[in-house]
């Protein structure tokens, strides 16, 4: 089904799209998990809550202007490694595709409106965020459906021959529910162990807040780990079988890795309470989000050899040509190393004028 050669070996074009989709990722969540406890918090109403929910709020708008950046890659990466079932799921959610562009530029101008007037909003920010919230899951629910969409290709190939609206969601997939969960609890855990993490740092200046934050956060960050576990499950048992044998022995390295990846889930939570009812938390809360960001990582593969596993009857990379320009890639290189030196300062300067 791809009838176009790759514009690079795939192991170079696999591993540029687990980096760029990791940091979009990680922003993502923030920014979406952020949003959602901003809302709550100030809904709650309490000096402690808006205080944090005020900072939180100031840092969005860097955090919405990366997650942009980092997310155009991946999508340019998908595109070369599976452009026939990409773009051909696209069109069968084509409405819903180009709302994203409307949703993430509406969600940007609410996120600027929240922090340049919060003051003069009121309870009203609470709505603003809650509604950027609901923008960014949307965008989430229509990627979701996308890839259910691409994965079941070989299932059912005349699935790309219907003459469908465009505005069609693929309601038939069993995985599309607890896959959108599954990143929605993610999210929400993620914006928890933001202000947890926060509160550590806060506890020798600030140590009343600060105790109240690492709580708060963490209390929000085992919570919805909860539900990521119990959403992850539910997901995993819809996959197709004969695609999760493969991570239950079929490959011993992906065997271990999948193993791993449950423990290491488990401990983060464990960590989470620890820290949670600890006086001294700053260790308990580190591990707990070094281990998070590790399980995201291996996570993105473990979901991209699933999904090979499940196309590999219809996409075969060994068989496919490559047309390799060196000398493209090298000034691709080149960008690719100024851009990311210019993000690096741009998050110095940041982080120096917010201090």
């Amino acid at each position: 089904m791809n009838v176009f050669p790759l514009p690079a070996p795939i192991f170079i074009l696999k591993f540029l799209l687990y980096l760029s989709f990791f940091l979009h990722a990680i922003l993502f969540n923030l920014v979406l998990g952020g949003s959602l406890i901003i809302a709550i918090y100030v809904f709650k109403g309490k000096e402690k809550h808006l205080l944090i929910s005020k900072q939180m709020a100031s840092r969005l708008p860097y955090l919405m202007a990366f997650t942009i950046t980092f997310g155009i890659a991946p999508l340019l990466f998908i595109q070369s490694i599976y452009p026939t079932l990409f773009y051909n799921s696209a069109l069968n959610f084509s409405i819903p595709f180009m709302l994203i562009l409307l949703n993430v530029f509406i969600a940007y101008v609410l996120i600027y409106i929240g922090t340049k007037n919060w003051e003069k909003l009121k309870k009203w920010k609470g709505f603003i965020y809650l509604l950027v919230g609901f923008l960014l899951s949307f965008v989430m629910f229509v990627y979701n459906n996308l890839f259910a969409f691409l994965e079941d290709a070989k299932d059912n190939p005349l699935l790309f021959r219907l003459n469908r609206s465009g505005f069609d969601f693929y309601n038939e997939s069993p995985t599309l529910l607890p896959r959108f969960f599954h990143f929605f609890f993610a999210s929400f855990a993620l914006g928890g162990l933001w202000v947890a993490i926060w509160g550590t740092m806060k506890l020798k200046k600030e140590p009343e807040q600060g105790r109240w934050q690492y709580r708060s956060g963490a209390t929000n960050f085992a919570s919805a780990t909860i539900l990521v576990i119990f959403s992850g499950v539910w997901w995993f048992f819809t996959i197709p079988q004969e695609t999760t044998r493969i991570v239950m022995g079929k490959n011993i390295i992906l065997t271990i890795l999948f193993a791993f990846l449950l423990i290491s889930s488990i401990i983060s939570f464990i960590f989470a309470l620890l820290g949670l009812n600890s006086i001294k938390p700053d260790l308990f809360l580190k591990v707990t989000g070094y281990l998070s960001a590790i399980n995201i990582f291996f996570m993105i593969i473990l979901r991209d050899v699933l999904r090979d596993e499940n196309l590999k009857e219809i996409i075969n990379f060994a068989e496919m040509k490559v047309r390799f320009n060196g000398i493209a890639f090298l000034i691709f290189v080149l960008f690719f190393a100024v851009v990311i030196f210019t993000i690096y300062d741009l998050y110095r300067r940041i982080k120096k004028e917010t201090k």
